[in-house]
Parts: structure tokens; C-alpha cells; sequence
């Protein structure tokens, strides 16, 4: 930086600009204020980078500074400022600002200290860092090992990194930012290539951003004490205060939130979240919708879905788990503390304490005052088939090699089917009648159909990774019997990483026992206490997922069969085939519930309500999906053509 020569500042006094002190002005070598300063007054230490000439000479997109105050301001190359107050910060090059009431440092700046979100109990008890480097993985263990070891290690590994990041630092607005019709922007950081578009009031807040996978926060957006995640998008009068948005996440439409953290492709538009641990792609999109102190992914609240966490005297301290997969009807309510199976279906008002963690795929319905559990009702639902897919479509987050939140999207696994044992083993075990369960009824008549589609759900899963991990192997065409002994022979079987029943679910991210254990024990012992080497370990534990489920097909098979010879291979196999064409027959009925009679009620205003219904709707046989099921039924019969009885 130079001084201003007498002859620039002369210029710049007579195009109306100002200074408490000329000699308090800084600027980069190849300065030339030209026409760029209009009406400017400059206060304090003032930096200014060089200006290009204008681009393909419009004076729309000119470089420049009109109209502004700068106080102890730093700003880089070929900025544009138009009719904004800037206060002790600092820009990078090509920035946009453009009617801003205020961007400005006060006090110690943004995020010293580091704010917190008071996640899954208010009183704070398990209450996160927000930091730019968290993760779905981290919160998770976080808020549910807090006050041992290996969480105390982990958050003061991200209380130091996240100290690196703000003490003594001006805010920093990146390159290529863009900050259009903006109220006041206080101690607010942002990546290169942030937007913000009519932002109201944003205050101690850090925006994650990049060219490839911007932030963006939008029109009457109100936003404290926040960390927003590249490639997040906020539009539309969204309020948040102590929040985490993660990559990829979607705020819209009205929506507040309070001390939530939101993770990998979630979306909520119109309601409201409460010290929630909104897990990779949670949705929720109704305007009556409360989504309060639960961790939950892979879901979607229904309309006026709702809980209560204030049923003790000492205030709401309590919360709920929905396990992946749980959805909430309209009008749902659940009274926490309470622990949903994955993959239920929550139908009605529930006014007991519920563990249904044992009977995943469930119906979770009131009747009478009482909560009905219906375990294995929603297995090969068509709704489950699709989620499948559409959590692998609505993938947002640009760069695979930079996610923050390890997402598996499995529908089937080994997490899912060591709480179907579960299940079964205490439907088996109960006495004769309906069964109580964790504050649910199971009634008498859905015990042997349970069992009977969990177990059905087992065989599927087994052949069809087996058949995948032959394909895998390079064997080429369909295997045959010996394939799969040899298959065997290679695996490991024993209790290797994958080779136990004890996985868990850490918000998206299956892991079994021992791997994470190890990696617990890592965090606990310092070496692998930085975020930076928990991210890396835990994501080599993602990567290797087929591997470590393929070590536990391998030794639940041999569980449930034997020892793996061709006769047995070939009865299990005969077995198989039963179970994959049982599946895709509940599959194909769950579709053909789509295009019942009833269906068409609302479409016989001007023409016959059959009519119209197949000529908008078609029929079932021709719905996409079926022909997917169709389809993928037919490849895998005939992948195992060689392998026992037809």
C-alpha cells in the first residue's frame, strides 16, 4: 500500500468525498481513482485495491465506490460499492455491495465466543459448538456422549481450531461475494461467491461458501449467532437464531428455528424447529408443523405434526429420538422422551412414553387412547422403495470430496436387522395374546405376520447381497454354486470390523460396534481428537461399508444356515426365490392401493370419475414403478438361475 498523491486526492475531493484524514488512506500500487469515488467518506484506516477497467465498458458493472461511508475498512480489488456504511471490515477482490444499511465489525467480531445450540434437551444439557467444521457425525456424538471422554476431547479440539479462526480477525467478506438490498450485516463471515439478497438482519453469523457451491441467504431473512454451510440456501423470510445450516439444506418460506442443527439435503419451509438434530435429508414443509427437541432423518413431518417435552415439573429438558426412516402424519403428536423405530409410519396422538426401537417398519397408530404398534407393516412398501431413490435424486451438495455429513441412504442393514432380532425374539417370548411393548399394544393377531415378514425381509436381503458380492468379485455371468463357497472361503465370517450385530446409526452414517469403539477410543486417547483426523477416520469407516457389511452377510448367513456348502447354498436359494417374488407381490399390491375406486373420488365433476382418473393417472400395471419392480424381480431371478430349485 502507498499513500494518496495530492493530485488523487484533489481529484477525489472534487467528485464530493471526504476524509477525517487523507493520511490514514491506503492504496494498492496502480491506483487511479478516475470517475470510480463519488460522495465517499472515509473515517479511520482505509484500504483500497486497484480497479479495472470497466467490463466491455458498462458503467452498470464498473468497479467503483459511490455514495458510502468506510471506517476502518480494507477492500480489495475491482469491488463495487454502491450506497452502502461499512465498519471495520475487510473485503476480498470483485465484491458486490449494493443499498446495505450496515456491514459492520462491533465488538470482538464474529463468533468469539463460539455460539452454542442447545440441541435435544433446552436447559442445555447436551448443547453443540457451532462451528463451521461440524458435521452430523460430531453432533451426533456430541450431544449423546456428553461428559465422557471421547466427546470432552472432541469439543475441546473444535473450542481450539474454531479460536484459530476468529481471535483477532477482522470479518472477512470473501471474494466474488454478492450483498444486495440489505439491512444491518454485524460480525458477519463469509466464503468466497456468498450471496445476499434482501437480507433484513443477520448478526455473529459465518457463512461456509465457495464458486462451486455457494451460500445464499435471501429476502427478509433474519439470521444470529448462526453457521451457514456452503451450498445452503435461505430464502424467504426464514428467522434463525443458534443454528447450524449444513451443506446442501434448504430453509424457506417463513420458516424459524431456534438451537437446531440441520444436516446434509434437509429442507423445512413454513414452520418452526425447536432444539431439533435435523439429520440428512429431514423435511418438513407445513406451516403448523413443530418440529421440537428430536433428532431425526431421512423423514418428513406431516401437516400439525407435533410433541411435548414439558410433562416434569423442572422444565422442557426432555426429547425424542425418530429413527431414520420415521415419518409423521398430519395431526401426529408424540409426548417425549420417546424412541420411534426406524422406518414407522407415526399415525394420531400419542400421549405415553414409546420404545419402539425393536420394530423397525412399523405403523404407530392411536386407537382408543392407546397406541397400536404394527410391526413389519410398512416392509416393502412402495413408498420405501421410492424414498430410496429420492434421497439418492435430491443429492445437492456439488463436490463428493469435501461433504462434511457422511450420508448412507440404506433402507436394509445390518443396524435395521439387529433390531428386527430384537423384535422377534420378544414377540416370541411373550405370552399368549396381545403384546405390551414399550408403552405400545401389539395385538395378538400381527405377531405371526411380523415374524413372518421379518424373517422374509432377512432372506431377501441375503441373497441379494450375496448375489451382489459374486457379481463384485469379477466371476463374470451368472455365478454359480461353487461362486458362492468360494465366496464364503474369502470372507471373513468372524467377528471382524463388520463382523458383529451391535451397528449404529450416527445421523446417516452406519457403523458397527468395533469400528466404532476404536474410533471412540481414538478421540478419547487424543489421537484422533482434531476434527480434521475424526472427519478423515470416520470417513474411511464410510467408505469401506460394503466390505463391512459384506463381513456380516457372511456371518449371518452362516448363523442362520450353516455351514455353506452347495446343497445348503442351493436350499437357501430355493428359499430365496420365494421370498423376492413374495416381495415384489407386496410391493405391486402397495402400488395398486394408488389406483383403487376410491382413488378417483374428486375426478367425476365433468366426466365419469373412471374416466378421468385412468386418463390423468393411467393404470397401475403402466406406473413407473411397477415396471421397476417388475424389472428388478425378473434380473434377480435370473441372475440366480444357477443356483438351487426354480
Amino acid at each position: 500500500m502507498r499513500k494518496l498523491t495530492r493530485e488523487e486526492i484533489s481529484l477525489l475531493e472534487d467528485r464530493g468525498s471526504r476524509a477525517e484524514n487523507w493520511g490514514l488512506i491506503g492504496v494498492a500500487e496502480g491506483f487511479c481513482p478516475g470517475d470510480s469515488f463519488r460522495r465517499v467518506f472515509f473515517a479511520g484506516r482505509v484500504e483500497l485495491g486497484r480497479l479495472a477497467p470497466t467490463p466491455n465498458g458498462d458503467p452498470d458493472r464498473a468497479p467503483g465506490i459511490d455514495d458510502a461511508f468506510l471506517r476502518d475498512a480494507s477492500i480489495g480489488d475491482n469491488c463495487r460499492i454502491r450506497r452502502a456504511r461499512l465498519v471495520g471490515v475487510r473485503l476480498g477482490d470483485d465484491v458486490l455491495i449494493e443499498d446495505v444499511e450496515e456491514l459492520a465489525r462491533i465488538g470482538n467480531g464474529p463468533f468469539l465466543p463460539l455460539p452454542r445450540a442447545d440441541a435435544l434437551a433446552e436447559d442445555g444439557a447436551r448443547s453443540v459448538p457451532l462451528w463451521r467444521g461440524l458435521s452430523a457425525q460430531l453432533a451426533h456424538i456430541l450431544c449423546h456422549l456428553k461428559g465422557l471422554p471421547p466427546a470432552e476431547a472432541l469439543e475441546a479440539a473444535i473450542l481450539r481450531e474454531s479460536g484459530l479462526d476468529s481471535a483477532g480477525s477482522l470479518p472477512l467478506i470473501g471474494s466474488g461475494c454478492r450483498m444486495v438490498r440489505c439491512g444491518r450485516l454485524i460480525n458477519v463471515r463469509a466464503g468466497d461467491s456468498a450471496v445476499f439478497s434482501g437480507v433484513s438482519r443477520m448478526e455473529n453469523c459465518w457463512l461456509e461458501s465457495s464458486p462451486d457451491a455457494p451460500a445464499l441467504v435471501g429476502e427478509g431473512s433474519i439470521i444470529r449467532h448462526s453457521a451457514i454451510l456452503a451450498g445452503s440456501e435461505i430464502r424467504d423470510r426464514v428467522t434463525l437464531s443458534h443454528c447450524l445450516v449444513g451443506e446442501g439444506v434448504r430453509l424457506e418460506d417463513g420458516f424459524s428455528a431456534e438451537h437446531s442443527l440441520f444436516f446434509a439435503n434437509s429442507h423445512f419451509a413454513r414452520g418452526e424447529a425447536l432444539a431439533a438434530l435435523a439429520g440428512p435429508f429431514a423435511v418438513s414443509h407445513h406451516k403448523a408443523t413443530l418440529v421440537l427437541s428430536c433428532q431425526c432423518l431421512f423423514n418428513n413431518f406431516g401437516s400439525g405434526s407435533n410433541a411435548s417435552n414439558h410433562h416434569f415439573k423442572l422444565g422442557p429438558r426432555h426429547g425424542g429420538i425418530l429413527r431414520r426412516g420415521t415419518n409423521c402424519g398430519s395431526g401426529s403428536y408424540i409426548f417425549w422422551p420417546s424412541d420411534i423405530g426406524a422406518f414407522t409410519t407415526v399415525i394420531g396422538r400419542h400421549s405415553r412414553h414409546l420404545d419402539t426401537v425393536a420394530f423397525p417398519f412399523s405403523l404407530l397408530l392411536a386407537e382408543g387412547g392407546e397406541s397400536v404398534l404394527i410391526p413389519g407393516a410398512n416392509l416393502f412398501s412402495a413408498g420405501g422403495l421410492r424414498d430410496a431413490g429420492k434421497w439418492r435424486e435430491r443429492e445437492r451438495r456439488k463436490n463428493p470430496d469435501r461433504r462434511l455429513d457422511l450420508v448412507n441412504p440404506a433402507i436394509f442393514s445390518p443396524y435395521v436387522f439387529q433390531e428386527m432380532d430384537r423384535g422377534a425374539a420378544i414377540l416370541r417370548r411373550a405370552e399368549p395374546g396381545d403384546v405390551a411393548h414399550g408403552g405400545a399394544i401389539i395385538p395378538a393377531a400381527r405377531r405371526i405376520p411380523a415374524l413372518e415378514l421379518y424373517a422374509a425381509a432377512l432372506v431377501f436381503h441375503l441373497g441379494e447381497r450375496l448375489l451382489a458380492m459374486a457379481r463384485a468379485s469379477g466371476a463374470g455371468g451368472a455365478p454359480e454354486l461353487e461362486d458362492l463357497v468360494r465366496l464364503f472361503s474369502r470372507g471373513s465370517g468372524g467377528e471382524g470390523d463388520g463382523g458383529g450385530d451391535d451397528w449404529s446409526d450416527w445421523a446417516g452414517m452406519l457403523i458397527p460396534g468395533r469400528a466404532a469403539r476404536a474410533f471412540l477410543a481414538g478421540v478419547a486417547e487424543g489421537r484422533l481428537a482434531s476434527p480434521e483426523a475424526s472427519r478423515k477416520r470416520l470417513g474411511e469407516i464410510h467408505a469401506d461399508y460394503d466390505r463391512l457389511e459384506a463381513e456380516w452377510v457372511v456371518r449371518r448367513w452362516r448363523r442362520e444356515y450353516g455351514c455353506p456348502d452347495p446343497d445348503g447354498l442351493a436350499r437357501f436359494f430355493g428359499e430365496w426365490r420365494k421370498a423376492a417374488r413374495y416381495r415384489r407381490d407386496r410391493l405391486l399390491r402397495d402400488i395398486a392401493k394408488e389406483f383403487a375406486a376410491e382413488a378417483a373420488l374428486g375426478f367425476g365433476v365433468e366426466t365419469p370419475a373412471g374416466e378421468s382418473f385412468a386418463r390423468l393417472r393411467g393404470g397401475a400395471e403402466e406406473h413407473p414403478l411397477t415396471m421397476a419392480v417388475h424389472e428388478e424381480c425378473r434380473s434377480l431371478l435370473a441372475e440366480a438361475g444357477n443356483l438351487g430349485n426354480p
